[in-house]
């Protein structure tokens, strides 16, 4: 990868670095020492080739970096180009969705409100028997409830105002 060749390359640059200054130091033991004449011009020659091969280290390691860094510049920048997509397609989606829903409940509004309710006044209130039947099994063929006298099974309703079986909600 990019980065790993990027460390790669520092490693080489660190390194160039130490042979330099290691290359230095040998010089500065020989360098005006009587005898040594020669053996400070080898080390010269050594700590030039060194120089050398560190500033070249160092122009490839910068070099690496600045396209590592434009890399990751242009990585952030398409990154931030889908994440502005993903979320401008989830908005779009989400007012589609809601307008739907808009819809739905204008149609359903009208419906709504039509359905007419019975004046509570006139309904009158429910009384429930302290024998219990089950209006579902004790219809007759008019529809109206009928009570039965077995209390384990009877649950029936009537209205106080007309006495007569049947649902007071008008089912």
């Amino acid at each position: 990868t990019a980065i790993q060749q990027r460390q790669d390359i520092k490693s080489a640059y660190m390194h160039s670095i130490s042979d330099l200054e290691s290359k230095q130091n040998a010089l500065k033991k020989v360098v005006n020492v009587p005898g040594k004449e020669t053996l400070a011009l080898s080390k010269e020659q050594a700590v030039t080739t060194a120089k050398e091969a560190m500033e070249s280290a160092k122009y490839e390691y910068e070099r690496v970096s600045e396209r590592l860094l434009i890399e990751y510049e242009t990585f952030k920048c398409r990154k931030v180009a889908d994440i502005k997509e993903i979320i401008l397609n989830f908005v779009t989606l989400q007012i589609e969705f809601h307008k739907q829903s808009e819809q739905a409940w204008t149609e359903l509004l009208p419906k709504i409100e039509s359905i007419s309710v019975p004046d509570v006044s006139a309904v009158g209130r429910p009384v429930m028997y302290t024998s219990f039947t089950n209006p579902v099994a004790n219809h007759n063929s008019s529809g109206a409830h009928s009570v039965s006298d077995d209390a384990s099974t009877d649950f029936g309703w009537q209205h106080q105002n007309d006495g007569e079986g049947g649902n007071p909600f008008g089912d």
